[in-house]
């Protein structure tokens, strides 16, 4: 099932299902485009962008999804190429 046919499915407007097509598409393409610390950052302040995302890809064939993919900044040390986060404070250190 396509996402289209999703909101088709809803009961929505025929004449609003193009838009908030374009638009949930949109999302997609920039949440995708995200690396895991940006991902994790928009996860953690707006978590219902994250999820409309994977639901369009997860209707969307051969779309990426979200799920499992954001790492938790509270109280844990993240070691990412090119990254580091402390414990302590919580800095983000860009290396090399």
């Amino acid at each position: 099932m396509s996402y289209k046919a999703f909101l088709k499915d809803t009961g929505l407007a025929d004449t609003r299902i193009w838009n908030i097509n374009w638009a949930i598409e949109q999302l997609h393409v920039a949440v995708s485009q995200l690396d895991l610390i940006n991902l994790a950052i928009l996860n953690e302040h707006c978590p219902e962008l994250v999820a409309a995302a994977n639901r369009y890809g997860k209707l969307e064939q051969g779309l990426a999804t979200f799920e499992g993919t954001q790492p938790k900044f509270a109280n844990e040390t993240i070691t990412l190429q090119g990254y580091i986060s402390t414990d302590e404070t919580d800095e983000k250190v860009l290396t090399g």
